[in-house]
């Protein structure tokens, strides 16, 4: 799975991706290998009121878009919040589909790069 992050208007840049690649790992870690690409927006929405906005979308293998948005105080609560809503939709729609998602990995693997048929497991 692929992750890009726009985020023209927020600082920490960095420390934002992280946290979506962290939140992403918990909640797909299920179903990772049918995810291709997750793209978020991260947006500021009007400034002084703090308002913020996290705009998630997942291209899954099978060549089926889910878009989601989560609207917040601040952009962690935001983040949490759309990546949560993000691993429900995606169990969602591959349960829909006939895919049954793996089962649950221990703490501690994440598999990374291209869907290749195998799993490569990376210890933490």
């Amino acid at each position: 799975m692929q992750l890009k992050v726009h985020a023209p208007d927020q600082p920490e840049i960095r420390k934002l991706t992280l946290r979506i690649q962290h939140e992403l790992e918990l909640v797909l870690s299920r179903c990772e290998s049918q995810v291709v690409l997750v793209t978020a927006w991260l947006q500021d929405l009007d400034g002084l009121r703090g308002d913020k906005r996290c705009f998630l979308r997942a291209k899954l293998v099978q060549g089926k878009d889910i878009c989601l948005e989560a609207d917040d105080t601040t952009m962690e609560v935001a983040i949490n919040s759309a990546t949560a809503r993000l691993g429900r939709s995606v169990l969602r729609a591959l349960r829909e589909s006939g895919i049954t998602p793996a089962t649950q990995r221990g703490p501690g693997t994440h598999s990374f790069g291209k869907h290749d048929g195998k799993r490569t497991t990376h210890a933490r």
